[in-house]
């Protein structure tokens, strides 16, 4: 009876445990499926799954074998396959596996070897007869392709980063190389650039959209070449390609509403700024844009709106406060249209421009004084800029001192922009009239 009971006991257990195996390596077998898919992260999660259950099932052992020959850690796969054998040495599939992992460890060793010694080709061919043998090994794509970016055979490098970091893609050393190949082009890009040599920076350039067709810096500086060159038309081109490739990019719809308000595409431009007003609204130069173009259209409810919201974002930009300014003064706003322009040139010194409407606008506030301060302000800067002489002679006018603006108008006449108006105003004052602004 007692006999009985213990093999019904027996039985029980072994039936027990088959179904423990069973389960287990229905697991490998999955942790296999997601190996096989390069989902290493997921595939050695159910493995310590596994191993956590039960130490020493030898296929999970085996399998992460596998999993760290793909990760590239050739020692760790050795190491793991060792433990498979300890556990279950009967398996020949192991020992014949172990055997292989020698035959690998000392080709990669001499492949290291002629690579070192500078051997290059040698080196090449060892190391794809391993791959002919070991095609998931990451680690020999990674040094074939450092060895192909030393050759400058960057298409080739390319195949073989990628194919790294697609068969490990947890390892950030494989994707970093692709990243230190595109930096390595587009800088070589810059240095061309920087030299005035625009053919081979325009090549590096667009070898670095090659190795990565969404990076952002290549598509700007096309432009910013192209624009060098004259072919605004080719900038406008560059952004638009580098909008299809990345659309969600801020730079390159800003920058391309900029090519587009050289090329007099209000419109066009108006569109981009909103586009990238729409992506980043926090992004205060795209504001301030939007509104010079309002401004040019005579929207000077929605300038001013968009110019105060780029002041909001950014109190550091003048152009916003210039332009805020420029509509302030237009809406008859003057004493406001002062504090923003002080605020503008207070920002950006050297912008006789913004000088020029500072004394604008103290012409209309009858301060006459600041309004002469201004404009020579501005003409100390650009001297040739008639428009200002044309605002210190009517503020010297407007004090009664005639001959200084007679001799400040006469300084406009330079600029045929400005003669006739400037002509009209010295036979004014000549005549005993006021002037007529």
């Amino acid at each position: 009876m007692i006999r009985k009971s213990i093999i019904s006991l027996l039985i029980l257990f072994s039936f027990g445990f088959s179904q423990d195996m069973n389960a287990l390596q229905a697991q490998v077998d999955e942790a296999a499926k997601l190996l096989s898919a390069s989902d290493i992260l997921s595939a050695s999660m159910l493995l310590e799954s596994v191993l956590m259950s039960d130490s020493t099932f030898a296929p999970a052992h085996a399998l992460y074998s596998e999993l760290e020959l793909q990760r590239g850690n050739l020692n760790e796969a050795q190491s793991r396959l060792i433990k498979a054998i300890k556990n279950n040495p009967n398996q020949e599939t192991y020992r014949a596996r172990s055997e292989k992992f020698r035959e690998l460890v000392n080709k990669m060793r001499d492949a290291n070897r002629e690579r070192e010694s500078g051997n290059s080709d040698a080196s090449k061919k060892i190391y794809n007869e391993i791959l002919s043998e070991f095609p998931n090994f990451a680690e020999v794509y990674y040094l074939l392709a450092i060895m192909y970016l030393q050759d400058d055979d960057y298409k080739a490098a390319k195949m073989n980063f990628t194919k790294a970091a697609e068969l490990a893609p947890t390892e950030d050393k494989y994707s970093k190389g692709l990243d230190a190949m595109l930096a390595k082009y587009f800088q070589r890009g810059q240095e061309s650039f920087k030299l005035g040599d625009y053919t081979t920076a325009e090549k590096y350039y667009r070898i670095s959209l090659e190795i990565d067709s969404k990076y952002v810096n290549s598509y700007l500086q096309l432009g910013v070449l192209k624009q060098k060159q004259g072919d605004l038309d080719g900038a406008i081109t560059c952004l638009q390609k580098g909008i299809e490739a990345k659309p969600e990019d801020v730079r390159i719809h800003y920058t391309l509403g900029l090519y587009y308000l050289q090329t007099k595409k209000n419109n066009e431009a108006l569109n981009q700024f909103l586009q990238a007003i729409k992506l980043n609204p926090n992004y205060s130069r795209a504001w301030s844009s939007a509104g010079k173009i309002y401004l040019a259209q005579n929207n000077l409810s929605k300038a001013a709106e968009y110019y105060k919201k780029s002041i909001d974002l950014d109190q550091s930009s003048a152009a916003a406060y210039d332009g805020y300014g420029d509509v302030l003064i237009q809406q008859n706003r003057y004493k406001e249209a002062i504090d923003a322009l002080s605020m503008a040139v207070a920002l950006a010194p050297r912008s006789y421009t913004t000088f020029y409407r500072l004394a604008q606008a103290y012409n209309h506030e009858k301060m006459y004084s600041e309004a002469i301060d201004a404009a020579q302000s501005a003409t100390k800067i650009n001297p040739r800029f008639a428009a200002a002489f044309i605002e210190m002679g009517f503020a010297y006018a407007y004090q009664g001192k005639d001959v200084e603006a007679i001799n400040t108008f006469g300084r406009a006449r330079s600029d045929p922009r400005w003669r006739q108006y400037a002509e009209h105003q010295i036979e004014l004052l000549r005549s005993g009239k006021p002037v007529e602004p």
